[in-house]
């Protein structure tokens, strides 16, 4: 009787190494459709047209036909990110960008605030030093695709 169950276990224990383990594929990492884009907000003709007066109030004739905005939460200010129109665009790789801040409701239909500009360049917006980041280190730059 000792050599049947003995004969026994030794079977089960044999059958349940010998079963294989059941395969779990590892897993496949997709690419990603598109990288997220910061959060861009759209600006209204008014906040527009404000932008684009300070550029063609500087009499190279450059302008700016469109823009965006991002808020930063660190200042509290909104970031305006746009393409210089007019000698300023060399046409060689797209556009130069632009870039203007402001406490003011980037969205209002009737915006009115002041610009301030935290690089120098073609506009007659008061520079910013205290919101001087280099044109590679703020967010804004990514709400605006270089074409």
């Amino acid at each position: 009787m000792r050599i049947v169950l003995g004969f026994m276990v030794l079977v089960l224990l044999t059958g349940c190494a010998a079963t294989p383990e059941p395969r779990v594929a590892a897993p496949v990492e997709t690419p990603a459709a598109e990288t997220p884009k910061p959060e861009c907000t759209e600006i209204s003709a008014a906040t527009l047209a404000a932008v684009d007066a300070s550029v063609t109030a500087k009499g190279e004739g450059n302008s700016v036909p469109d823009a965006v905005a991002r808020i930063d939460e660190e200042s509290g200010k909104w970031f305006i990110v746009g393409p210089y129109a007019g000698p300023a665009d060399t046409g060689t790789e797209g556009a130069p960008l632009g870039i203007w801040a402001t406490d003011g409701d980037v969205t209002d239909p009737g915006f009115d605030a002041d610009l301030v500009s935290p690089v120098r360049g073609w506009s007659t917006a008061p520079y910013a030093a205290e919101l001087d980041f280099g044109m590679d280190g703020h967010p804004a730059l990514g709400c605006w695709p270089r074409r």
